[in-house]
């Protein structure tokens, strides 16, 4: 919003400055107490008026001043109804919006069928059954995706002359590294500083 509109590095991480903004204008909108009254009373009508103001910017037809890529509050607005589905004709109304307004957003095919598969899946599936091999490895990769989208930018293009599967595999790998360096982090440091501490009352006690 701040930065420069020509497409630069600063732009790497334009969906986490989004998802910034969105919350923090969400989160000013339920401070309302007329308007958090009434999400209560019916959570899943407004969220789906949130999508139908949300579609305006998504079609152009409001421009909500800010840079491109296009605004995605509208995508945000869309998981918050798919939250507060509770019944069939609910999921089934997301997943038409879905399959509606989707198509186009991307231009890339692929990307727009993977985003429509991943909330039909949510919509829809209330589990999916995960061999008892993989299921250490996808809960890493759960946990570790917001670490894999902050450091892809370093491996992917560095592989992708290689192999696109290598740059893939190389940039999942490396986001779960990072993820598991900051998990172990913050609890060996702390160990540290216990151990430390423990030891100044053992050398009190020994000293002249």
């Amino acid at each position: 919003m701040v930065g420069p509109e020509q497409v630069t590095t600063q732009w790497h991480f334009w969906f986490v400055e989004l998802l910034v903004y969105i919350l923090l204008a969400v989160g000013a909108l339920m401070a309302i107490p007329w308007v958090d009254r009434w999400e209560r009373r019916a959570p899943f009508l407004f969220a789906l008026g949130l999508v139908g103001v949300a579609l305006l910017s998504r079609y152009d037809l409001v421009d909500p001043g800010l840079p491109k890529p296009p605004p995605v509050f509208w995508i945000f607005a869309l998981g918050w109804a798919l939250a507060r589905a509770r019944t069939n004709l609910h999921r089934l109304t997301v997943s038409l919006i879905t399959v509606l307004t989707l198509p186009g957003f991307f231009n890339s095919t692929v990307r727009e069928v993977t985003v429509a598969a991943g909330i039909l899946l949510l919509a829809w599936v209330p589990a999916l059954p995960v061999p008892a091999l993989l299921r250490r490895v996808t809960g890493w990769l759960a946990a570790a995706s917001l670490y894999i989208y902050l450091t892809h930018w370093l491996v992917y293009p560095v592989l992708l002359p290689v192999s696109q599967v290598l740059a893939v595999a190389g940039s999942l790998v490396f986001g779960v590294g990072y993820w598991a360096l900051c998990r172990w982090a913050p609890g060996a440091w702390t160990a540290v500083k216990t151990r430390r501490k423990r030891a100044r009352p053992a050398l009190a006690r020994t000293g002249p």
